[in-house]
């Protein structure tokens, strides 16, 4: 049982967009992906999910299921040296005076604590960056309100627009991308934080 439990740890605690799966339950990055509370078989429940994770404060939850992944991985990659460093700096050095055996997997066990570390703080980092978004301008909550209420969807198959009768050059960018919870089946929506090109 220990033995289950510590894999189980191990995969949660794993870097970058890592995914585990006990029985039915899928976790990104220690976030318990909820298709139920936060659905998004369509654009339009995708952005009223978006919403609901923002007046909850589930940034975590957004930023793993709702937003598109290879932005976060984007983001990630773009700031992985900068925490990386700051990683090393506060995981503990290895102890002199260890045989090569305990050398090895001392800095194995090392290195994988700094990209676990590294990989979290980035993850922070864009959660602050999205609240520090939220309080500098309210009025962008009360502008996906509207967007979700008034707008209008526009479904082209593996991606979606919607957009307000009264600002035509103003959208929300939405793509479709494997489930965590069944990647081989069913796709899901997610919101592409993108501007118009």
């Amino acid at each position: 049982m220990f033995r289950k439990m510590l894999i189980l740890g191990v995969v949660l605690v794993g870097a970058g967009q890592s995914y585990s799966q006990s029985s039915e339950q899928v976790f990104r990055n220690g976030v318990l992906f909820n298709p139920d509370l936060y659905k998004q078989a369509t654009p339009k429940e995708c952005l009223e999910s978006v919403l609901l994770s923002l007046e909850r404060n589930r940034v975590d939850y957004l930023i793993n299921y709702l937003m598109d992944p290879t932005t976060i991985d984007a983001r990630l990659k773009q700031t992985s040296e900068y925490y990386t460093k700051i990683a090393e700096s506060e995981i503990a050095p290895i102890p002199s005076g260890l045989s090569d055996i305990r050398l090895e997997a001392a800095l194995r066990s090392r290195q994988d604590k700094v990209i676990a570390r590294a990989a979290r703080l980035g993850r922070e980092s864009i959660s602050v960056a999205i609240q520090k978004k939220l309080g500098d301008d309210p009025e962008s909550l009360k502008d996906l309100k509207r967007f979700l209420s008034e707008g209008e969807f526009l479904d082209a198959g593996e991606t979606a627009t919607v957009s307000l009768k009264d600002l035509p050059d103003r959208k929300l960018f939405f793509r479709k991308v494997p489930n965590p919870a069944d990647p081989d089946k069913k796709s899901v929506w997610v919101f592409d934080n993108k501007k118009a090109e």
